[in-house]
């Protein structure tokens, strides 16, 4: 994992997804299981869906649903499955399509809009971050 790990922090788009999907799935380059870290994952998918890898939107968009804290990623999941589906084909686009129908079903109309007006920043790469995802819901 070390060649890797080096290539990911010199900016390697591929080299930061595959780390973030050994984070994931809890294995090492040889595929040794190990102790799975979605922090970890989370981090690389990031760097490597910011770089405009549509397979790395993907899996961030859905990494964010399935984290404990989705209420406060709701809005930035959305963003990253509509880029997933503009730059994806196929059952990649489909997986991106679906992932944001699921999430916006649990949105209000103001989450809606901001997830779509960020994914259109993050197009036009402006820096946006929306009201709506800075608040922390508390029940």
């Amino acid at each position: 994992m070390k060649r890797m790990q080096i290539a990911a922090e010199a900016g390697d788009a591929l080299a930061q997804f595959n780390l973030g999907v050994m984070y994931d799935q809890g294995m090492d380059d040889n595929y040794h299981p190990r102790a799975a870290d979605h922090t970890n994952a989370i981090h690389w998918f990031l760097c490597a869906a910011k770089q405009g890898l549509p397979r790395a939107q993907l899996k961030l968009a859905q990494a964010y649903v399935g984290s404990d804290d989705l209420l406060d990623h709701r809005v930035e999941a959305g963003a990253w499955f509509l880029r997933a589906a503009e730059g994806s084909q196929g059952a990649q686009q489909f997986e991106a399509q679906k992932g944001f129908k699921k999430v916006a079903a649990d949105m209000s109309d103001d989450e809606i809009v901001a997830s779509r007006k960020l994914a259109e920043s993050w197009r036009a790469g402006e820096t946006w971050v929306p009201e709506v995802a800075n608040r922390r819901r508390r029940f």
